[in-house]
């Protein structure tokens, strides 16, 4: 039995030890996540190495496409949807 409690990972339920956990935050990997579970994700959720390294390598493949959303400001509820479903296709 752990001395601490693990974090689950939001999006593919893996454990996570503390000093490894990504917080969702705002932007562009909270919608990663979101997309990739299918379900509202809060900003001091978790997600894990492995599923930032996928972010990070669809980041790349993407090339910049959605770097307008990538911002700290508020985006629509609009914009958001359409690019979550951009995300899963």
């Amino acid at each position: 039995m752990p001395r601490h409690e693990r974090l689950n990972c939001v999006a593919c339920d893996a454990n996570i030890t503390s000093h490894r956990k990504q917080l969702a935050g705002n932007g562009l990997w909270r919608l990663f996540l979101s997309a990739r579970s299918l379900k509202r994700i809060n900003d001091d959720d978790s997600g894990c190495f492995d599923c930032r390294m996928k972010y990070l390598n669809w980041l790349k493949k993407i090339d910049g496409d959605f770097d307008r959303f990538d911002t700290r400001s508020e985006v629509s509820a609009d914009a958001l949807v359409n690019v979550s479903v951009l995300i899963i296709l």
